[in-house]
């Protein structure tokens, strides 16, 4: 494991060149124990707690620096960086394991991280890929169409897991229907089911205690951008923002949004409206914060489609 990060590590500086950047932002999802007995494709959200710490020491002696996104945010805008050896931590989603493991890890080596949160895993986290990457497991085949579909092995099951998630991603709206469209394949799910994967709002609480630690906004129900008209897609997004607003309670400000890559094809140009209007309700918002740093960002990317 420690020559796979060195070798992580040594490749950073030709990813830097290549995209000329001035730091690196490790987009992470999941820090828990790998799973060998789970598909794994679900398997891929994570990175190993013993990873995850040994990339950061690792890191650290060969003399990055790993930055809150405010930091980098100042950075940025003054012009101030050092040199290019800065590292920053995002997760997607808020799953509970981010607390679990990977907050300790996080505290003790002064690491700032940010998690982007999906609001609706709060209460309802609807993890349709957790029902069908179980079901294909515990299963040797699948019956779609009248058809009985062999799975008895790792490659045969992963494919079906990418087939009906294509299927799914094609149909889905809000996530709000995962449940019919599994249940055309024959594998239940419930919205409720895996709410033991993810964060409460104690866990975001204890955390935001912490000054490492960032509580970003990643939409309410994690839509199929494509798939959403655009008032749709405001309302998911609204929804989140005020949800964590609440969430911070004053205390501190929403400085972060990340968008979402699935879907987004077809809509560029409905993003780019909305990340526009978003910036101008926020900074009216005292309690949501003076600078929202990823949406300008992607603001700036988007708005040639305009």
């Amino acid at each position: 494991m420690k020559e796979f990060i060195k070798t992580t590590l040594s490749s950073l500086p030709f990813i830097k060149s290549y995209f000329h950047g001035k730091a690196i932002i490790l987009m992470l999802h999941r820090i828990a124990p790998l799973d060998p007995e789970k598909i794994s494709e679900n398997e891929g959200l994570k990175v190993d707690p013993l990873w995850l710490e040994n990339l950061i020491i690792e890191a650290k002696d060969r003399g990055y620096r790993f930055l809150s996104l405010d930091e980098l945010h100042h950075h940025l805008i003054h012009e101030s960086f050092i040199d290019e050896k800065n590292i920053i931590i995002t997760l997607d989603d808020g799953y509970k394991d981010n607390f679990t493991y990977g907050f300790p890890i996080f505290q003790k080596h002064n690491v700032p991280f940010c998690i982007y949160l999906c609001t609706s895993f709060l209460d309802r986290p609807n993890m349709w890929w957790m029902s069908l990457g179980d079901y294909l497991t515990q299963h040797s085949s699948i019956t779609i169409k009248n058809s009985k579909i062999d799975l008895t092995s790792q490659s045969e099951k992963s494919k079906m897991f990418m087939l009906i998630r294509s299927e799914i991603l094609g149909r889905l709206d809000d996530k709000t229907n995962a449940s019919e469209i599994l249940d055309d394949f024959g594998i239940p799910h419930n919205a409720y089911d895996y709410k033991e994967l993810a964060l409460n709002t104690e866990e975001i609480k204890t955390m935001l205690k912490s000054k490492l630690f960032t509580l970003g906004c990643h939409t309410h129900s994690h839509p199929v951008f494509n798939n959403l008209a655009f008032q749709e897609l405001q309302e998911d997004i609204y929804k989140s923002i005020q949800i964590i607003s609440d969430l911070m309670g004053g205390g501190q400000s929403l400085n972060t949004f990340a968008s979402l890559l699935v879907g987004m094809k077809k809509s560029i140009k409905n993003i780019a409206i909305l990340l526009k209007d978003l910036i101008s309700k926020l900074l009216l918002l005292p309690e949501v914060g003076q600078s929202i740093l990823l949406t300008k960002t992607i603001f700036m990317f988007c708005q040639e489609s305009l």
